[in-house]
């Protein structure tokens, strides 16, 4: 509606020309005629005046005398626009002739109105043969001079002539032609107008009131709304040019939603807080984090003080940093905000300044990230470290004890190949001696001296018969090419068995094997052949380290569905320090190695404890050192498949 009005306001004020110069005519016409009128009226009344001295003149001609001139006035005065006619003496200063009565011989002063006396008066004073005018209210005095002879025939006197118009004839005629002139003026301006707004509707108004509908329908629609075509002319450009705006509007306005979508869906969905704050300290925008954080709408934010939302505590302990971001200079720092339901919360706050293009501040953005998950994850990551620095030292301690270990089997294998090598030799040497003296005195020995040589050769030959063994047991035992033959076993019977093969170094070394029978016969699933060797192998330990005239003891018992078998000696004892590594391959304890008792290579522990972890059990020593050592080992009753 506002539109259309401005349309109407438009057309009257298209039209007002044709009005401004019309009115304007009307008005330079108007004072044209009235200065035409003026002149054409003063030349009627002076063609008046001049009928009326002929007419006089005639008539006195004719007839001279004063009733003559009476009546002949009298006469003239009937026609239109003469209203007084008066023939005046001016020396006497009387009146002559009266064209409405006899004052013949009258004064002036009773006779004449005083503006006509004013004027005779002045008239007379100039002494001037000429013509005068006075005009007094509708009427108007014309006076001139009037010969006329002398009535007793002695020549001729100036008299004057004064003639009275009713100049109100003359105003009524002007104002009626005015008055036709005016309205055929109008009446034309009003066809001129009526077509001119005719034309307008139908060129300019219409076509304009298309346009401005749909551009107010334009503001309420999302789609773009294009103006129909109307013609070449000026508005027909004005339509294509705002068609081509609009078409350039809607690829913008695509254009920009999909920017403002690409920036929305960053915005929205960071996981931080976003909020643009204007110089004032007042929010003009926030993302959906922060609208979450303080569980408002974005409406119940936006345009709100700061201080209103975070608290005024909060807010001025900020205030100092966001006005130094308002200087122009970014702020990063961590601090505590509340958040509805959760108290207050660790965050770092970045305020960045917002510069116009002026290099003035205008606001500046704000970026909160909560950062008590990652506290925790320091936390954690600060006790993890921690952690790790234990279990790195501690690894650091195993790897320097294996690497001890290591050193140790490293040492333990040269002795171990020292031994051996010593081993070897030593019945290697016996055999080859032996033989090689039998040979040379095969011929002179007797023959109980051939036979003892023969002896010597066989033991040296088990001793390296037995070291051999030794050797390619352990190989195929760590190998895993081993086989067990797992059965139902008395191992009572078993350790009867292991005395009879050991009696031989019991009867030698004067060391007496008590065997302690259990209450309750025990039965348990093995190799019978590789515990024996076990077994055969600690007693075996126990006699060389053992003193002469000792007692080895050895029992079996059932702890915890396992057989635990335990033997028991008296000897040197073994250092705390060396308790496990005697387990390990080439090890063996410093007595063995300084040469105190019988010596070995270091394997038979080592195949003892390989042997046992196959039956799935466990191998282990107790000892001190003078008094004594006691070997255990534990097997299941039942071994699993």
């Amino acid at each position: 509606m506002a539109s259309f009005e401005y349309i109407k306001s438009l057309s009257l004020k298209l039209n007002m020309p044709i009005i401004i110069v019309t009115l304007c005519l009307f008005a330079a016409l108007v004072l044209i005629n009235f200065f035409q009128s003026d002149r054409i009226r003063n030349e009627e009344v002076e063609e008046e005046f001049r009928y009326i001295a002929d007419s006089l003149q005639i008539a006195l001609d004719l007839e001279p005398g004063i009733v003559n001139l009476g009546k002949t006035i009298a006469a003239i005065a009937r026609r239109e626009h003469i209203e007084h006619l008066i023939i005046i003496d001016p020396g006497k200063r009387q009146i002559i002739a009266d064209s409405h009565a006899n004052h013949y011989g009258t004064s002036l002063e009773q006779s004449l109105s005083a503006n006509t006396m004013k004027a005779l008066i002045s008239y007379l004073e100039r002494a001037e043969a000429t013509q005068a005018q006075v005009e007094e209210g509708d009427y108007c005095y014309k006076i001139m001079p009037f010969k006329m002879p002398v009535l007793d025939g002695s020549g001729q006197q100036t008299n004057l002539l004064i003639a009275a118009y009713d100049q109100s004839s003359y105003n009524s005629r002007e104002w009626q032609r005015m008055f036709y002139f005016g309205n055929t003026l109008g009446i034309g301006v009003l066809i001129l107008v009526l077509i001119n707004y005719y034309l307008q509707r139908h060129i300019l108004i219409k076509p304009m009131q298309r346009i401005t509908d749909i551009i107010e329908r334009q503001h309420d629609s999302e789609e773009v709304l294009l103006l129909p075509y109307i013609g070449n002319d000026e508005l027909g450009v004005l339509t294509h040019s705002y068609n081509e705006l609009a078409r350039d509007r809607e690829r913008q306005s695509r254009d920009l939603q999909e920017v403002r979508r690409y920036i929305d869906g960053i915005t929205h969905e960071v996981p931080v807080l976003l909020a643009y704050v204007d110089k004032n300290l007042y929010y003009r925008f926030v993302n959906e984090g922060y609208q979450r954080w303080f569980g408002l709408s974005y409406r119940e934010i936006i345009n709100k003080p700061v201080s209103d939302l975070v608290g005024q505590e909060t807010f001025e302990k900020a205030k100092p940093l966001m006005i130094k971001a308002l200087r122009g200079r970014s702020q990063h720092y961590e601090f505590e905000i509340p958040m509805p339901g959760y108290g207050m919360r660790d965050v770092i706050v970045n305020y960045t300044p917002d510069f116009s293009s002026q290099g003035e501040v205008r606001g500046f953005f704000v970026c909160v990230e909560d950062i008590v998950e990652r506290k925790e994850i320091e936390n954690k990551l600060a006790r993890h470290a921690e952690m790790l620095e234990l279990q790195v030292a501690e690894r650091t301690r195993d790897l320097e004890a294996a690497k001890d270990q290591a050193e140790g089997a490293n040492l333990a294998k040269t002795n171990f190949l020292a031994n051996m090598s010593h081993e070897l030799r030593t019945p290697m040497h016996g055999i080859i001696s032996f033989a090689k003296l039998g040979l040379s005195r095969k011929d002179t020995a007797s023959p109980e001296k051939i036979e003892s040589y023969f002896r010597n050769i066989q033991i040296s030959g088990d001793r390296l018969l037995n070291l051999l063994n030794d050797l390619l047991d352990l190989s195929r035992i760590e190998a895993g090419k081993i086989e067990l033959k797992m059965q139902k076993n008395d191992i009572h019977t078993l350790f009867q068995r292991c005395r009879k093969e050991l009696e031989a170094n019991l009867v030698e070394r004067d060391i007496i094997l008590n065997i302690k029978v259990p209450e309750k016969t025990i039965v348990a699933e093995f190799d019978y052949q590789r515990i024996c060797q076990v077994v055969i192998n600690l007693i075996a330990n126990a006699i060389k380290f053992s003193s002469a005239g000792s007692t080895i003891v050895i029992h079996s018992r059932i702890t915890k569905n396992q057989l635990q078998v335990q033997v028991e000696d008296s000897g040197v004892g073994i250092a705390t320090d060396e308790l496990e590594a005697i387990f390990s391959k080439f090890t063996q304890s410093k007595k063995a190695r300084s040469g105190t008792g019988m010596g070995s290579t270091g394997l038979g522990l080592a195949i003892c404890r390989e042997i046992i972890h196959a039956h799935h059990g466990r191998i282990w020593v107790e000892s001190k050192l003078t008094e004594g050592s006691s070997f255990f080992f534990n097997i299941p009753l039942r071994q699993s498949n």
